[in-house]
């Protein structure tokens, strides 16, 4: 959204963003610095990114306030839980671009608005597929937005990288690779927030693999791809539970030539494409190893599949300033 909102901010948009407070840390404190100066507003803004930013307990609550405020022509809504949003913004005549992120349609938070100011658009072709599948409704594919320079590095690490050890990101696929094959060692990145027994188990199981080490959030990624041979992403394709409708960080790594180990489902056909290696959901776990075998012991078959990922980072349809064209085209189709 950052990284949208900067390249939105290079063509002349002015824009704003509506966020839940954080409780964390300096922006935490401002939070509660800034609500004290401003009693009277149920939301309060502030320009710590460079842009305005109005937070608020509960964002939803907000919207008309935050509308008569920045007064916006369009409004950018992420349609998990954002559907009262969107009914809000569409009563006030503004235009609501809807961006739909993954496949659990029925946490939208409410009935998708069928109306001619509302305009969706989807991460991947599979979740454009997939929406348009469930309520006829066509959404433009925008794929996220990556920078670049924000993730290149000097490829040559002899590591395996793996964001987000979280269940339905495929945590124990990797772990059973973890134990598979003590003589490769595994970095896992934490992302999303750990439920208490996901935590207690990883604190559990981390300590019993010398060649498995698990690293808190980081805002800059780059020093975990610096020493990456190759990222796995064994996300689950459970249509009932959780379909990856991207893969963000096989974009990420692509962009210094360092291939994949994904699923082969959702969208991750579409974000690895021939810069790594995919898996089919049912197959036996036997094919991950074979999989990974491939990616850290044969120096020929890595050579090919990183050059075939650099490669790939440089098709058009991922380019950021073409990403931010389409998306004004998105926000106002006249321009």
């Amino acid at each position: 959204m950052h990284a949208l909102c900067d390249g939105l901010r290079g063509r002349d948009i002015e824009t704003a963003v509506l966020a839940r407070r954080s409780s964390r840390g300096w922006l935490g404190v401002r939070f509660d610095v800034l609500r004290r100066l401003q009693p009277r507003r149920q939301c309060v803004v502030d320009r710590a990114v460079g842009y305005p930013v109005f937070r608020a307990f509960s964002p939803a609550d907000v919207v008309d306030e935050a509308l008569e405020r920045f007064r916006p022509d369009s409004v950018v809504i992420h349609a998990h839980t954002g559907m009262e949003m969107a009914e809000r913004v569409l009563a006030a005549g503004k235009r609501a671009v809807i961006c739909v992120r993954d496949t659990r349609f029925d946490d939208l938070g409410g009935e998708i608005p069928r109306h001619e100011n509302a305009v969706y658009v989807a991460n991947s072709a599979f979740t454009a597929s997939s929406f348009l599948k469930r309520y006829e409704l066509h959404a433009e594919v925008s794929p996220p937005l990556v920078d670049p320079d924000r993730y290149r590095v000097e490829a040559g690490g002899d590591r395996v990288l793996f964001f987000n050890p979280h269940p339905l990101k495929g945590l124990d696929t990797a772990l059973q690779l973890v134990a598979r094959r003590p003589d490769i060692e595994f970095d896992f990145v934490e992302t999303w927030p750990l439920t208490t027994e996901v935590r207690a188990r990883l604190a559990e199981i981390v300590p019993r693999h010398a060649n498995l080490t698990l690293h808190a959030p980081r805002k800059d990624v780059r020093e975990f791809y610096a020493r990456a041979r190759c990222v796995m992403i064994p996300s689950l394709q459970d249509p009932e539970r959780w379909e990856e409708a991207w893969g963000r960080v096989a974009t990420e790594a692509q962009v210094s030539g360092i291939p994949a180990l994904a699923t082969n489902g959702g969208g991750l056909p579409e974000s690895v494409g021939p810069g790594g290696i995919l898996v089919d959901p049912s197959a036996p776990f036997d094919a991950w190893e074979a999989g990974l075998s491939r990616l850290c012991d044969d120096d020929a078959e890595h050579a090919r599949l990183s050059a075939a990922a650099l490669e790939y980072s440089r098709r058009d349809e991922i380019k950021p300033a073409r990403i931010i064209d389409e998306f004004i085209r998105a926000i106002d189709p006249a321009r």
